[in-house]
């Protein structure tokens, strides 16, 4: 009768400047690093902003930049380089937003979103 023979190596799991690296032994007892599995896209976007102000009050350019910036977003470009244009209603504003930590779906309505109340939370970017 044959017997089933199973080897488990131990892997132990680091984090190092936000990347998942693993290490797993060798025999000679060293740890020996392997590519990582996920790595984040730290630098997006190559375009610099030369200036960020808050908005004094709601307009257009502050809804937008509300719906991205909840979601995780600095700006329009950041998100058009990860995921393309995103969806929009018939009036101009954006539908639907993907967040930034986890992929997740945010979906928007088509009236105002960006209340008086939350008009200080928004950036600018030029």
């Amino acid at each position: 009768m044959e017997g089933l023979v199973i080897q488990a190596a131990r892997i132990n799991i680091c984090r190092t400047s936000s990347k998942l690296v693993k290490h797993t032994p060798t025999k000679e007892g060293h740890r020996q690093a392997q590519q990582p599995e996920h790595e984040e896209v730290e630098k997006l976007t190559d375009r610099k902003a030369l200036r960020c102000y808050r908005p004094k009050e709601w307009s257009y350019q502050a809804e937008e930049a509300f719906r991205l910036q909840q979601t995780g977003w600095r700006d329009l470009n950041e998100y058009t380089e990860a995921f393309g244009e995103p969806e929009r209603w018939e009036n101009g504003y954006i539908s639907c937003t993907r967040v930034k930590s986890n992929g997740f779906f945010t979906y928007w309505r088509e009236s105002r979103e960006c209340e008086d109340r939350y008009l200080h939370q928004v950036k600018l970017y030029e």
